[in-house]
């Protein structure tokens, strides 16, 4: 019997990442960088989290531990003699990495944009909260129960093929109907529907969750978050910064009586000016996911409205078509992903 945990112990993934030529840069408390995998050239889509778990939110689609790294990495299809292989060489970090890192951040700062703290106290100060996304929103769900099966329907009209998730890690990809009966208890869907059941890694390997097999965008997803972190845990001095900056607007906003939730709304009120709002899903957390109507849209012409948000606090892991979104009225850890606002007349039409 394998034992995994003491495998994940002995060889760091990140250290291990490097050690394939890697070069990674900090993003808030993950690592970042080009997934080898699929031999990325633009973008950095490889994303390695604090629990020692990685996926690739780029052509990949997939991810998991250091094993599942090394075995992809090396195209082995023999898991023990991958496990052999790990135990074997051991880890050294890449010195190539070390030079690298400085050039990816940069590269990546001309992406993405400062956070605007003055632009965002001028969203928020004035008062638009919860109470005005809902009094907006054309739908109105009251009761406690799961309204996914008819929101679904609305989002995506006829049987398209949906990829939805327990986990992030447990996912299927379906027709609609045989999904019917199951989404109110799942966590997270793909915001865009999938051209067919499964799609092909660069490793030759079929996954149910691959951007290859995504369709165009219909929604772009946007979602704000403004956990106060300890910037001091956080690595990469431009994602020190901005987390430096959440903090205090979010320690600003407490004193004031502002919950996350009201504020973000102000803020989804604002982009709701410049692309069409389709609904608004509490995460059963702190973050507030946004659905915006963009079918036909070229991705740049999207990326303003993306960079625009990203400076407001956005994060901009969604702009990724795949990228996992929490489920409209799902379940998340027993606690309902609330719908605030549903307006279907800005949804997609057959």
């Amino acid at each position: 019997m394998i034992d995994f945990a003491e495998i994940r112990r002995r060889v760091p993934l990140r250290q291990f990442v490097e050690s394939c030529g890697v070069s990674l840069s900090e993003d808030g408390e993950n690592w970042r960088g080009k997934c080898p995998l699929h031999r990325e050239k633009h973008g950095a889509s490889l994303l390695i989290y604090p629990d020692d778990r990685w996926f690739c939110h780029g052509k990949c689609s997939e991810g998991g531990d250091v094993v599942g790294f090394a075995q992809a990495f090396w195209e082995e299809t023999d898991l023990k003699h991958t496990v052999q292989r790990l135990l074997g060489e051991g880890v050294e970090i890449s010195q190539q990495s070390n030079r690298n890192r400085s050039n990816v951040v940069a590269k990546s700062s001309q992406k993405w944009p400062a956070l605007d703290s003055v632009r965002i106290r001028e969203l928020v100060e004035p008062g638009w909260g919860l109470y005005d996304l809902w009094e907006r929103s054309p739908v109105k769900f009251d009761s406690s129960e799961s309204h996914a099966e008819q929101i679904i329907d609305i989002l995506f009209p006829g049987d398209p093929f949906l990829c939805c998730g327990w986990t992030q890690y447990e996912f299927e990809t379906r027709r609609r109907e045989p999904w019917r009966g199951e989404l109110h208890g799942l966590q997270f869907i793909v915001p865009n529907p999938m051209l067919e059941m499964q799609g092909r890694t660069q490793g030759k390997r079929l996954s149910q969750h691959a951007k290859e097999s995504t369709a165009a965008r219909v929604y772009l997803t946007i979602e704000f978050d403004f956990s106060e972190k300890e910037a001091s845990e956080i690595r990469g001095k431009r994602q020190k910064e901005r987390q430096e900056a959440i903090n205090q607007i979010a320690q600003e906003w407490h004193q004031k009586g502002i919950s996350v939730a009201e504020a973000c709304s102000a803020l989804h009120l604002d982009l709701a000016r410049r692309l069409p709002l389709v609904l608004v899903v509490h995460s059963a957390g702190r973050s507030l996911h946004g659905w915006y109507y963009v079918y036909g849209q070229a991705d740049q012409r999207l990326l303003p409205f993306m960079q625009y948000a990203y400076s407001i606090g956005a994060d901009h892991v969604t702009w990724t078509r795949s990228q996992f979104v929490r489920m409209p009225d799902g379940l998340r850890n027993g606690r309902r992903q609330s719908t605030f606002h549903f307006d279907p007349s800005q949804a997609v039409r057959l």
